[in-house]
């Protein structure tokens, strides 16, 4: 209910304990009322509203806030100083003493002058706010209670909150009544938002319409989160000192004192409107959303939710070799660096991203596929690429045979074009044309060049002379080439003895280029490949290596940055930042997610969701999540009006599809032991030891232990050594990340 007062702004009351209020005090004049309620239930707004109302009555009236006052002894003088200061200090008596030498007038002394106001028919009222919040309750409430005895014609107003523990039988032994304020229910939370607010005399619209308003601040803070906020998280996050926080939230009607001391909140209807008008706005709907592609190729999203990492540098000074895991972020960090104008000017980045085509039509048609015949595919590939960068300022002959190789691969102006596209597997395969040898070592490839390219006629490259004239050239001119060479794993996908082969090749070929000054390669590689294959001298590789790793904050942050780039979450993403301006991710979470997924706080649950067993966990998983988290959400096409943003329900049941695609990604992509694999989703095997599911594995799959380092390589399988018995054993547990499928659909 809204009072409307002369010459003030209305409050907000509510109607029961506030006619109730005015009941006793008018009709049976008791000496004393004691109001009670939780935080943030009206009780300092309804005492301001009585003594507004007492006032217009004609009663004499003083509104005391116990928390102004240090020392209940302070009461006498305050009282009398707020009477002369209210311009009702016709009503002392003369030589009303506020002072003496002797210290502060006492609670008696003030009696003595305020007994003399009000009378039996139009009792004075004294409205005492907050009695819990003084630093001495028990004490002030003495104080008041011999005032009472003292003051036969003032009426004695208490609030408190309920359940705090006061000295109640002063209240008893006095005959106090007791009422209660209760929570506002929705009607009457639509009621408060039509009011003016106290302290600006403005709408809550218009509170939140205003620019300057410091109060808007603090109301985002406590809209977007279901919880009541501790008043130094509010200052932590507006940046506003606690006093200034506390002030302007007690003086504001809009937000509520929680139980827990020093904590706000507002009501739900409160919660609606600011949410609405400045939190989700402008109107947007799940369906709407976006976070960009799984594939760092396509993403449009990458560069907005990058999140830094210093491996970056160490790739630019150090790494030529990049380890990790699928989905791990090797190829988004092969697109940051082709795009990073860190490297300076003196450096030319060449990116061949469909080196896997190239490579594959060169040893397709070579019935002697060897690791040495593969070597040298890869550095006449090498050759290639370095040729299209070899400009007008090199020597002639350099300039001459780097034009061959432009002419026989396609590179150089227009090089973009997919070289599969351009080829169409020229090389490696007889086909009309100029035939061209490259030289690598004891080693020749000799391809043909279509019938429609330019008649080279019959000429051999020595691959090693020329890149070694290419290395000279660049050390002469202060250049660098960098070379990136990624989707490895692409080649012979599904043959593994060629793809081992090549990979071996590949490192063989990175230690060669290591003997150049200014020609480098970084290359990128799957670490089950790395791992599994039979490379040559690989501790040598170890301070050329490095091995991408994802922290538990650093995935959460990916999924965060995902969700806040979206232009219709802006709002809302600042909300959520803090002071350097980097989103809080613990803020993030509680407004994106529920607190608590299955029995377990939503980020514990999700790292336990998507970790894999190495304990490992990919950034594409959090991208995949995301774009089932919106298409599983049952209100993907209403408009958002409240938080979290995202359901329990939408993200149990996109967590379950990830686990599916996780689980046909072992069986039907990278096809390790699928008997095996299939054999324990069937009997929900989540925990074995090998003796007792040996005869699970098929033989067409390889030897058994040959399986069990596949699959723990993927990260499907987790060793678990126990201390049970001398030596300990060995268990293996399949993580939640492929087995959540077996249970929930």
């Amino acid at each position: 209910m809204a009072y409307d007062i002369p010459g003030g702004e209305p409050l907000f009351v509510q109607p029961q304990p506030y006619g109730d209020l005015l009941s006793l005090v008018e009709q049976t004049h008791v000496p004393g009322v004691w109001l009670q309620g939780a935080a943030g239930t009206g009780k300092t707004t309804l005492l301001r509203r009585a003594e507004r109302e007492f006032a217009d009555r004609g009663s004499p009236t003083l509104l005391i806030s116990a928390a102004e006052l240090e020392q209940p002894e302070e009461l006498g003088e305050y009282m009398l100083d707020l009477i002369q200061q209210s311009g009702q200090s016709n009503l002392l008596a003369e030589g009303t003493i506020a002072r003496s030498s002797a210290g502060r007038a006492p609670v008696d002394h003030a009696a003595e002058y305020l007994k003399t106001i009000g009378s039996k028919e139009r009792p004075a009222v004294l409205l005492v706010d907050g009695l819990d919040q003084s630093p001495f309750p028990d004490r002030l409430a003495r104080s008041l209670g011999e005032l009472s005895d003292q003051l036969e014609n003032w009426t004695l107003i208490v609030s408190s909150q309920t359940g705090r523990e006061l000295d109640r039988h002063i209240w008893r032994s006095r005959d106090f009544s007791v009422l209660h304020t209760q929570p506002l229910g929705p009607v009457q939370g639509h009621d408060l938002l039509g009011i003016q607010a106290p302290t600006a005399s403005q709408s809550l619209d218009a509170v939140l319409d205003s620019a300057m308003e410091p109060l808007v601040p603090l109301l985002i803070q406590l809209a977007i989160t279901q919880e009541p906020v501790h008043i130094s998280s509010l200052a932590a996050s507006t940046r506003t000192p606690e006093a200034d926080v506390r002030m302007q939230l007690d003086h504001s009607v809009f937000a509520q004192h929680a139980p827990a001391p020093d904590t706000y909140t507002v009501a739900d209807a409160v919660r609606d409107r600011i949410l609405s008008k400045r939190v989700l706005a402008p109107p947007f709907t799940l369906s709407k959303l976006t976070f960009g592609n799984e594939a760092a190729e396509e993403d449009d999203r990458l560069d907005a939710s990058f999140v830094p990492r210093p491996m970056l540098e160490e790739v630019r000074e150090s790494c030529t070799i990049v380890i990790g895991d699928r989905g791990a972020g090797k190829s988004a960090i092969y697109r940051k660096l082709s795009e990073d104008e860190a490297w300076g000017g003196h450096v030319d980045v060449i990116k061949r991203s469909d080196l896997a085509d190239l490579l594959q039509q060169l040893v397709a048609a070579d019935t002697a596929l060897t690791v040495e015949r593969c070597r040298a595919v890869w550095l006449v590939a090498l050759s290639s690429l370095v040729a299209s960068e070899i400009g007008d300022d090199a020597p002639k002959a350099l300039r001459r045979t780097a034009s061959d190789l432009r002419a026989a691969f396609g590179t150089g102006e227009g090089h973009s074009v997919p070289l599969i596209k351009r080829l169409l597997g020229p090389v490696g395969r007889a086909m009309a044309g100029s035939s061209l040898t490259f030289a690598v070592g004891p080693i020749n490839v000799v391809g043909r060049l279509p019938a429609e390219g330019e008649k080279l006629g019959k000429k051999t490259i020595d691959v090693p002379g020329f890149l070694k004239a290419c290395d000279d050239h660049l050390v002469a001119t202060g250049r660098q080439m960098k070379i990136m060479l990624d989707r490895v794993d692409e080649m012979f996908k599904y043959e593994r003895p060629q793809q081992e082969q090549l990979v071996q090749a590949l490192f063989q070929m990175e230690a060669y280029v290591t003997q150049f000054q200014r020609i480098g390669v970084i290359v990128f590689v799957r670490t089950d490949l790395f791992e599994l294959y039979d490379i040559q001298e690989k501790n040598k590789l170890v301070s050329r290596s490095l091995t991408l790793e994802w922290s538990e904050d650093d995935w959460l942050r990916v999924l965060v940055n995902r969700v806040f780039t979206n232009p219709s979450l802006e709002h809302l993403a600042q909300a959520v930042r803090d002071e350097h301006g980097a989103i809080d991710l613990g803020r993030a979470f509680e407004v994106l997610f529920p607190a608590d997924i299955e029995g377990q706080p939503v980020e514990r649950w999700l790292m336990d969701s998507v970790r894999n067993g190495n304990g490992k966990v990919s950034p594409r998983l959090a991208v995949l999540l995301l774009l089932k988290i919106r298409n599983r959400s049952i209100n993907r096409d209403a408009v958002v009006t409240s938080l979290p943003l995202f359901s329990g329900q939408a993200l149990q049941s996109a967590m379950t599809e990830l686990s599916t695609l996780s689980f046909s990604e072992v069986t039907d992509d990278f096809k390790v032991a699928k008997t095996f694999v299939l054999s324990c989703r069937a009997g929900k095997l989540q925990d074995f030891t090998l003796p007792d599911v040996e005869h699970l594995f098929g033989e067409a799959d390889g030897p058994m232990n040959e399986q069990v380092l596949m699959l723990e390589r993927l990260g499907f399988l987790e060793r678990v050594v126990l201390r049970d018995q001398p030596g300990g054993s060995t268990i293996y547990r399949i993580p939640k990340l492929y087995t959540r499928c077996w249970d929930h659909k």
